[in-house]
């Protein structure tokens, strides 16, 4: 069985809680540090939450095959680093993987000189709509010479979202999808 720990607990982190519940995986906690972040999710899934991955006592990570990181982008390098000293091998990590060259250089390396590996989540692949635009693009090659997406959602804004330089901005929030998307 995958025992699963989440870094990052605002509204991506429940998404791939409840999925991960669902198929049986065994969710260890959650990682936050905000407080109020942490009690919400410690409700839901009746797990363990910590404020810190860098505790001592963070007991939790003992036999962890996999964690989800659902920080902003800003964060990630840290925590990944952190987790595979904790000996956690295995990533899936929020949309976009990185934003620079540079930064995409960190998982490569860290792939190519261990076992360590990561997966990017682009969740909109597998919504409905999206998923049988693909299967009829299939299906019929022709029949979608162009297009136009148009994705909107409540979301939530909080202000490292919309600032480019703490890794949020419009590129990073819903850009990605669509250049996702339009390879997809």
């Amino acid at each position: 069985m995958l025992r699963v720990i989440i870094v990052g607990l605002g509204k991506q982190s429940y998404k791939h809680a409840d999925a991960l519940v669902i198929s049986g995986f065994e969710l260890i906690g959650g990682v936050d540090p905000e407080l109020g972040s942490r009690e919400r999710f410690k409700d839901k899934y009746n797990c363990a939450v910590f404020s810190s991955i860098e505790k001592d006592d963070l007991e939790a990570l003992t036999n962890v095959n996999l964690a989800v990181i659902c920080t902003p982008i800003f964060a990630r390098k840290g925590v990944i680093r952190t987790l595979v000293e904790h000996g956690i091998k295995t990533f899936v990590v929020e949309k976009p993987l990185a934003v620079t060259h540079n930064d995409l250089e960190f998982f490569d390396e860290l792939e190519k000189s261990s076992d360590v590996k990561f997966y990017v989540n682009y969740t909109y692949r597998m919504t409905p709509p999206f998923y049988q635009l693909k299967l009829c693009a299939i299906s019929q090659p022709h029949a979608f010479l162009y297009g136009r997406f148009h994705l909107g959602a409540r979301g939530n804004h909080r202000v490292w979202k919309h600032r480019v330089g703490s890794g949020g901005g419009v590129y990073n929030e819903l850009g990605v999808h669509m250049r996702d998307l339009a390879n997809y």
